[in-house]
């Protein structure tokens, strides 16, 4: 007699024994193997796009400023207590950084190794933790493919600021591991839930979209035990002391948000300072013109996970035109995504609480009892559930993860931004994956002969291969285009056209050439941006050096009149200055920029200098002095330009051993250098 075929219970993982353990070592081989295959590529790749300012530019990395320090800045290595600070606190990537640094400098190799592991780690996690959480083995298996392959990660993996997207995924997915073990075991349940919150505070100091694992864990927590809620609340399901072990999990993670969130919020010390180009949207003072915008964003957003065909590493300034009335064809996508949004969580939400069709055998369950849930779920809903179930965690995984991305709470800085689609793409994977699953059960529930058991019928699997080939064509590509700067502002420019950032990194890239041809891409991104200050300084010093001093300072005068405490232009205006010795103007020019960056030792030195060449030499060494210190505190060594400078300075004072006292501590390169002044000066 054959025996009797069990439905698995929802929210259950698969039986596993000795050989499905070997199937799951397999598998996961197979993925990590497959996600260094599709990446490796980006080892040879350098610094590109936001790296250099995250990392080689930032003091917090060059590991020479205190430990601390890393916890008082923003990602970008400013104070996040400073009006201009982006407020992105991600103290935990930074620390990564700094390790790299400490082990091999900038070296970018070894930078873009480790996101490479961890996307990695995070493909073969995706694989277990979804097997853990109940869905389907079939499904989950196809869930990590099709999120291995997927070129929307190729931002988060070969741009090494990325990292952020990977450890806080990391950190995510480990968190919400621990959550499930603390539900599927009999004891230590406690220390389970005590590590998932933990867990999900490490991944918000990775970066903050990972506090939202434990708004999925609360999700997750009412889909199992949102029947036996609703009785209770409904007076119809008496409880014996068990109610603490009813609510304890979302009362534990809802205190845990709000706390997070709080904290959160008293770090950053006030709102982040964006500019218009950032997010246009959330400057509007129309409701209309926000909602239908951040509508279309969103469905923006939806459709690279469709579609990822059309990447560019920036989607700003003018690349998305404001949606400004109803009549707007683009509402066409918005409306359809929230309507086929709506229709799938009611129905699956509809199905999941239909009661069972058939009558079964029931079993009484004490809530004083751990193992009573696995009973609970079993007796609640039958296997039949699955589908809902999946479709609801896909749902869970693919929204909850992109709120804060979506401008709901609050504004952030960009328009799109790939790399922040990089947890939200689990959950749209799961829902295509579970969508192939779907169809082909059907497929062989009709079919008039019996067909052999298979993951999915043969057109269904050639078209999930295909994709799957197509994906991974892409993510090679654009992983090839994420390693070169120049090829990185060449893609952008087929893409995105429209957007002057594309056409300034261009012309960056030529001018580091020394190509001449970079001043007809700060012009085009003038024409598109007329605004655009970084445009006008970097035009103004190609001017500059071309010998067009007038047009240069035209340039600056421009750009000064926009921001007149625009660093980079008041730092340009002061060399044009310089070089024109009209030292009081570049002083002034000087000043500004120091007050605006006041710990940077590049501008005590130029303060400095000026200052001596207008013959205020004590406030020039005080400055001098002050720059060297400086140089030395953020790890870059001797300043020698403002050693020799205040070495001249000293060799001017009227007594030859009072300054050459003053010299003690100094290098003693540049003890010979001022020395040897001191002997031409003196005759000595």
């Amino acid at each position: 007699m054959a025996p009797a075929v069990r439905n698995r219970r929802v929210g259950s993982p698969p039986p596993i024994n000795s050989e499905h353990w070997y199937g799951l070592l397999a598998r996961s081989s197979f993925l990590f193997t497959l996600s260094l295959l599709l990446n490796s590529h980006t080892i040879l790749g350098g610094f590109v796009f936001d790296d250099n300012e995250a990392i080689v530019s930032n003091p917090d990395v060059r590991s020479h400023v205190t430990f601390t320090s890393v916890f008082a800045n923003d990602f970008w290595g400013y104070p996040i207590s400073d009006p201009e600070s982006h407020k992105s606190y991600r103290p935990l990537t930074t620390l990564s950084f700094r390790l790299n640094y400490w082990m091999h400098g900038l070296s970018p190799g070894g930078y873009h190794g480790v996101n490479v592991l961890v996307h990695s780690i995070v493909c073969v996690l995706v694989h277990y933790v979804l097997m853990v959480a109940g869905v389907r083995r079939n499904v989950s298996w196809l869930t990590a493919l099709l999120f291995t392959v997927h070129p929307i990660h190729t931002e988060a993996v070969a741009n090494v600021v990325g990292r952020a997207e990977l450890l806080s995924a990391l950190f995510f997915f480990l968190s919400f591991l621990s959550y499930l073990i603390s539900i599927k075991t009999d004891g230590g349940t406690y220390t389970w839930r005590i590590t998932a919150v933990s867990l999900a505070g490490v991944s918000m100091l990775c970066k903050e979209q990972g506090i939202t694992v434990l708004a999925v864990c609360i999700f997750y927590e009412l889909l199992l035990k949102s029947r036996r809620i609703w009785l209770h609340l409904r007076g119809a399901l008496k409880l014996t002391g068990g109610i603490y072990y009813l609510y304890n999990n979302i009362i534990l993670f809802t205190l845990s948000l709000g706390l997070a969130l709080l904290a959160r919020l008293l770090i950053s010390q006030g709102r982040p300072a964006f500019v218009y180009s950032d997010n246009p949207t959330s400057f509007s003072d129309s409701i209309l013109i926000r909602t239908l915008t951040y509508s279309h964003l969103t469905s923006l957003n939806v459709w690279l996970l469709m579609c990822p065909s059309l990447l560019c590493f920036d989607w700003s300034m003018g690349s998305i035109v404001l949606v400004k009335t109803l009549n707007d064809y683009r509402n066409i996508g918005s409306v359809t995504l929230f309507a086929f949004l709506i229709i799938i969580i009611i129905k699956n939400v509809v199905e999941f609480f239909r009661p069972p069709k058939v009558s079964q055998t029931t079993t009484r369950v004490s809530s004083h009892n751990r193992s009573s849930l696995s009973t609970l779920i079993s007796t609640l809903w039958p296997g039949e559930k699955n589908n809902s179930f999946a479709c609801l965690l896909g749902l869970s995984l693919l929204i909850i993860p992109y709120i804060p991305a979506s401008n709901l709470f609050f504004p952030v800085g960009f328009v799109l931004a790939e790399r922040v689609l990089y947890l939200p793409s689990v959950g749209y994977c799961l829902l295509v994956s579970h969508g192939f699953y779907a169809i082909n059960e059907r497929l062989r529930r009709g079919a008039k002969r019996p067909t052999p058991e298979a993951i999915l019928s043969k057109p269904l699997m050639t078209l999930f291969i295909l994709i799957l080939l197509m994906f991974s064509a892409k993510t090679l590509i654009r992983n090839w285009e994420w390693g070169d700067t120049e090829r990185l502002a060449v893609s952008g420019l087929k893409v995105n056209p429209l957007n002057a950032k594309v056409h300034f990194a261009m012309g960056n890239v030529l001018a580091q050439q020394g190509n001449r041809s970079c001043e007809k891409y700060y012009r085009q991104a003038l024409e598109l941006k007329p605004d655009y200050i970084l445009a006008l300084t970097n035009l103004g010093l190609v001017l500059l050096n071309t010998g067009r001093a007038k047009e240069a300072e035209e340039c600056y005068k421009r750009a000064l009149s926009i921001k007149p405490d625009h660093i980079t232009a008041n730092i340009n205006m002061g060399h044009l200055c310089r070089l024109q010795e009209r030292w009081g103007e570049a002083l002034e020019h000087y000043n500004r920029a120091k007050e605006r960056r006041p710990h940077s030792s590049v501008m005590h030195y130029y303060a400095g200098w000026m200052l001596s060449e207008t013959g205020k030499e004590e406030e020039a060494k005080r400055e001098l002095t002050a720059a060297i210190e400086m140089h030395k505190r953020v790890g870059k060594g001797e300043y020698g330009d403002a050693h020799l400078l205040l070495g001249r300075l000293l060799a001017s004072e009227g007594s030859k051993p009072t300054s050459v006292r003053r010299l003690k501590g100094y290098p003693v390169e540049l003890q010979i250098l001022i020395h040897t002044l001191f002997e031409v000066v003196y005759g000595a």
